[in-house]
C-alpha cells in the first residue's frame, strides 16, 4: 500500500514538474509569419536540385512529391518551413511557394542555401525585405532582423511618449 502511494506521489510530482519545465508548444511560440522569395534570375531547376542545395547547407530536409519540408534543428524541432512547387521538374523562384512559419531564423537559412541554385534573392518576412546574396551568414541576417525590430520598437516607444 505504501509503495502504491509513493508511486502515485512520484507520478504526480513528475507530471507537475514536467508540465512546468516543458518546452513551449507551437501555440506558445507565436504566430506563423508569412514569407516569400523573389529573385531577378529565372533559372530553372528541379526539385532534386533544391533538396541537394538545402542538404548541402546542413538543413534537415524531408522531400515530398510536390515540395520539401525543412525542419529547424536549432530549437526543439517543432518549427518547420514548407516549400511547394507545381512542377517538380521545372522549378523557378517565382513558382516556389513558401508556407508561413513561426521560425525567425529558418527562412534565412533556406534563402542562403537557395542562392547556390537561383543566385541573389529577396526574402520577405511579414513586411521586411532582406537582400540575400550568400555573402552574409544566418547570424548576420538575424542581427539585421534584430536591428530592424529594435528600430521599430524605439519608434513605437517614441510615438507613445510624445502622445502621453
Amino acid at each position: 500500500m505504501i509503495a502504491v502511494v509513493w508511486i502515485l506521489g512520484g507520478l504526480t510530482v513528475g507530471l507537475v514538474l514536467g508540465g512546468i519545465t516543458r518546452a513551449p508548444s507551437q501555440r506558445d511560440r507565436g504566430k506563423a509569419r508569412a514569407m516569400s522569395l523573389a529573385g531577378s534570375s529565372e533559372a530553372v531547376c528541379s526539385l532534386d536540385d533544391i533538396v541537394e542545395a538545402l542538404r548541402a547547407a546542413a538543413l534537415r530536409v524531408i522531400p515530398r512529391l510536390d515540395g520539401v519540408t525543412i525542419i529547424d534543428q536549432i530549437g526543439d524541432g517543432v518549427d518547420r518551413l514548407e516549400l511547394r512547387v507545381a512542377d517538380p521538374k521545372r522549378v523557378t523562384i517565382s513558382t516556389l511557394h513558401c508556407a508561413p512559419t513561426p521560425s525567425s531564423d529558418l527562412p534565412f537559412s533556406v534563402a542562403i542555401a537557395l542562392t547556390s541554385v537561383f543566385g541573389p534573392l529577396q526574402l520577405t518576412c511579414d513586411t521586411d525585405t532582406f537582400e540575400v546574396d550568400g555573402t552574409k551568414d544566418r547570424h548576420a541576417m538575424m542581427r539585421e532582423l534584430s536591428r530592424r525590430n529594435s528600430e521599430k520598437l524605439e519608434a513605437l516607444l517614441a510615438a507613445r511618449s510624445t502622445s502621453a
